[in-house]
């Protein structure tokens, strides 16, 4: 089974650079968030983010049938 792309790049960027906030937020900037569980959560989702962006394959979008991703004919 193969997986078809639905992430554009601009969507990839933007995933891709939400996630490393998320992640710097999550897991090494305690000063905003204090509660370890949600920082666990925001690193976490941070991860998720970076990972649909580099694999450029997004679960929901597959979903709801999306795609960001523009086809060239």
């Amino acid at each position: 089974m193969r997986i078809r792309r639905n992430v554009g790049p601009l969507d990839r960027a933007l995933r891709f650079g939400l996630g490393v906030v998320f992640i710097y937020l999550g897991f090494y900037d305690a000063s905003l968030i204090r509660d370890p569980l949600s920082g666990a959560l925001l690193g976490a989702m941070g991860v998720m983010l970076v990972f649909i962006a580099i694999i450029a394959w997004c679960p929901f979008y597959h979903l709801i049938g999306f795609n960001s991703l523009s086809e060239r004919t």
